[in-house]
């Protein structure tokens, strides 16, 4: 059986890896509601997609341990996308 904190640090490193993840997947979303040549609906839907995104990093990340240069890529990613969403 594998020690507790083992297991906590596991989770928490995949955890921070989602997140990150999560917020370049949202702002993909994002380029391509943005394109020109998405149809309204297909534009909506990843808008939705993208704010879905966020609203889950926000919610997911205090319950998470992010390392300096995690937490600040994930910061500057998170502004940006508020911001982009924001004009939408």
């Amino acid at each position: 059986m594998r020690p507790i904190e083992e297991i906590k640090n596991q989770t928490n490193a995949l955890l921070a890896n989602f997140l990150l993840i999560d917020s370049q997947t949202a702002m993909k979303y994002l380029d391509w509601a943005e394109s020109s040549w998405s149809r309204a609906e297909d534009r909506a839907r990843r808008f939705q997609a993208a704010n879905k995104a966020y609203d889950t990093i926000v919610k997911l990340l205090p319950r998470t341990t992010l390392t300096q240069g995690q937490h600040e890529i994930l910061m500057q990613t998170l502004t940006v996308l508020r911001v982009r969403l924001n004009r939408h």
